[in-house]
């Protein structure tokens, strides 16, 4: 039964990337964005629209030394030169929404008022935005997976230090129990045998509630350990997918 649950387990794990890579996809799409239409090349994003929102703007700034302007769900950079997409300047723009049941984000290049570059006028400019989407999308989850694994290691360092902190403390109980054990052991004086049993009895019932804290911890290390490998292997998956679109 054991072996059956353990194996179950091990599928499960497998399955969360194939998943993952499953529902991954970059495709040319006409969407709406403000007020008019336009095509994109539209892929879904982990987490909220507004984190893919933040990755693109550091991502545009970082690459293309470009600023994005927040409107909504909309990210804007206005007549501006990007030799990797076309020789003549134009808006980046990144727009996100719902599709389905999960976020997904378009990034297209308007030439002028809804022109925008598509496969059929401008095929080469939109294979190099393709290439563009595609780059920052290996990005937006590298930083979304990189972002994630922190917070968990982060939650670790924490649990570890209140682990060590328990230990410590019933270290300290025991040698307290063991030193009042002794005075109790040659103790004549009836009051003072009453006084050091009650101490005795505060300093066993001190160690319990600690002592039960302690599997809750390792339990939840143990568990944030195997989140964080599990994501750098989805992360590894996620990022092999990415390049095989």
């Amino acid at each position: 039964m054991k072996r059956n649950f353990s194996i179950l387990c091990t599928l499960l794990l497998l399955a969360v990337p194939l998943i993952a890579q499953q529902s991954l996809f970059l495709e040319e799409r006409e969407i709406v964005i403000g007020n008019s239409t336009g095509t994109a090349w539209v892929f879904p994003v982990e987490g909220e629209i507004d984190g893919a929102l933040d990755h693109l703007q550091d991502y545009a700034k970082e690459r293309s030394k470009i600023k994005m302007k927040s409107k909504g769900n909309t990210l804007t950079a206005e007549d501006v030169s990007i030799p990797a997409i076309a020789t003549k300047n134009g808006d980046l723009i990144g727009h996100g929404f719902p599709l389905e049941s999960y976020n997904t984000l378009g990034i297209a290049f308007q030439l002028g008022y809804d022109v925008y570059l598509n496969s059929e006028q401008w095929n080469q400019e939109m294979t190099n935005l393709r290439n563009y989407a595609k780059e920052f999308m290996s990005y937006h989850y590298e930083r979304s997976y990189s972002e994630r694994i922190e917070t968990a290691t982060q939650e670790i360092k924490t649990l570890n230090k209140e682990l060590a902190k328990g230990e410590k403390q019933v270290k300290r109980l025991e040698k307290k129990i063991e030193k009042t054990g002794k005075k109790l052991a040659g103790e004549t004086d009836a009051l003072k045998t009453q006084e050091l049993e009650a101490e005795m009895m505060t300093l066993s019932s001190d160690k319990q509630r600690l002592i039960e804290t302690l599997p809750q911890l390792r339990s939840r290390l143990e568990l944030l350990r195997g989140d964080v490998n599990n994501l750098k292997n989805q992360s590894l998956t996620i990022q092999s997918a990415i390049i095989a679109l």
